[in-house]
């Protein structure tokens, strides 16, 4: 089967699963993004050409077909640069810019004056981007009024901050405060009795993303500047407006403490960093600390003279994690090895506060003994010499096929089509790509 005909029957199937236009868009625009395509525009124009008329409703329904694409790729063009597709900054021979739509091998939509400097609002605020540049139908109603509006009501929706998260989300916002009126040029030097960098930890289930996602909002309500980043792309998903640190400042696979930070002093991405008040990363117990070092390097290699001797150019820093949680890999490292690549161990750790969330809000009733198994495991009390760990009984199958049949049940499986969003909270961890194959091809037999 070639890859074009998959490629289709992938992208039939998620438009059966996502009705509306809306969801349409963004979803074309992750998938165009991300996957290495031989031909997107012949792709693309085949999704456009569908015989349901999914674009109906927009103004360009009844229009011919250059119309509907080029329609398509204006309205593209904002969800890839949301979704961290960065055009060329350099202008032209004709004096035009490169579009996110051209980087990624599509024709170039019909936008004027596409500067380098729209980057900016796709890197401090995504959704704020899209709201401002696409177009109404494509969005969601909830993202038809101001930002402002937008971000107060994500933050005073139920559920509430508990008074914990609330008394950190207060203290949080005072460093940002204090961050901002220096940034900004209201004041010379920052408050001295108001710390600007914090560590949130707490077990999982204590609500720290829910309380990262309620301290966005405010702060995005009150047009602070901000960068929501974490370790991990799943745990960026989490957050508003999220992203991987990588994809965000690193731009590089590998970072070390030799990386020198790559970023012209002129240029419009240093120009945004400058301007940012105060950045989140969620996840940090498995960043190595070469990469938040180099994240400290970045920043005061951008900031103004004034800043350049501040931990991260003055910028309030929200770290966030769980250390009974993985470690950073260490490619052919021990234990050891991995120890001292925690954050733990970098010298900037020393100007951080360390908040804990203490109440656990994920918590079932009669889940106190799993909770206590899970913190056990965590602290290392249940290792033996060879850092294994003896598992209850009462979670363990005896087999492959149990396994399976406990995850997936004969009737899920026979009735699959119907129960899809069934399958999307079902999952089978392997720690091998073999191994998940084998898996995958037992299930789907």
């Amino acid at each position: 089967m070639s890859d074009d005909v998959i490629w289709r029957r992938t992208i039939q199937e998620a438009f059966d699963s996502n009705k509306r236009v809306q969801q349409r868009i963004r979803w074309l625009a992750m998938f165009f993004g991300s996957t290495n395509l031989t031909n997107p525009t012949a792709l693309l124009d085949y999704v456009i050409q569908l015989p349901e008329d999914w674009l109906y409703g927009t103004r360009v329904a009844q229009l011919d077909f250059e119309a509907r694409r080029d329609y398509v790729l204006c309205n593209m063009e904002w969800f890839l640069r949301a979704n961290g597709i960065r055009p060329d900054e350099i202008e032209r021979d004709d004096g035009t810019f490169e579009t996110a739509c051209e980087r990624i091998r599509l024709p170039r939509p019909s936008l004027r004056n596409i500067q380098p400097e729209l980057l900016n609002d796709a890197e401090i605020d995504p959704e704020m981007m899209i709201r401002t540049h696409v177009d109404k139908p494509f969005l969601e109603e909830h993202q038809r009024g101001s930002t402002q509006d937008y971000y107060l009501r994500l933050f005073y929706n139920d559920p509430r901050p508990t008074e914990e998260q609330q008394q950190f989300i207060d203290e949080i916002v005072r460093g940002m405060w204090s961050a901002r009126h220096v940034i900004d040029g209201l004041e010379t030097s920052f408050a001295q009795d108001i710390p600007r960098y914090f560590f949130i930890t707490g077990e999982g289930g204590s609500g720290k993303t829910f309380m990262y996602n309620k301290l966005i909002a405010f702060l995005h309500a009150n047009e602070f500047l901000i960068m929501p980043m974490a370790s991990t792309g799943i745990a960026a998903e989490l957050l508003y407006g999220g992203a991987t640190v990588h994809k965000r400042l690193c731009r590089q696979k590998h970072v070390d403490s030799s990386t020198k930070p790559f970023v012209d002093y002129r240029s419009q991405f240093a120009d945004t960093l400058r301007k940012l008040h105060g950045i989140i990363i969620d996840e940090i117990s498995m960043q190595h600390k070469d990469v938040l070092e180099f994240v400290d390097r970045l920043f005061r290699s951008i900031a103004p003279r004034t800043l350049k001797q501040i931990p991260f150019g003055g910028k309030c820093v929200i770290l966030g994690g769980d250390w009974k949680q993985l470690l950073p890999v260490v490619a052919g490292g021990t234990l050891l090895h991995q120890f001292d690549a925690s954050i733990k161990n970098t010298v900037l750790f020393k100007n951080f506060v360390t908040r804990k969330l203490r109440s656990n809000l994920r918590l079932l009733h009669g889940q106190e003994q799993y909770r206590t198994f899970l913190k056990c495991v965590g602290t290392g009390v249940l290792n033996d010499s060879d850092e294994r760990v003896q598992l209850p009984v009462g979670i363990c199958v005896n087999s492959r096929e149990e396994l399976i049949n406990f995850v997936y049940p004969q009737d899920l499986l026979q009735t699959a089509i119907h129960r899809w969003e069934e399958f999307c909270g079902r999952a089978i961890l392997c720690p091998l790509n073999t191994e998940t194959f084998e898996m995958n091809n037992i299930i789907l037999v």
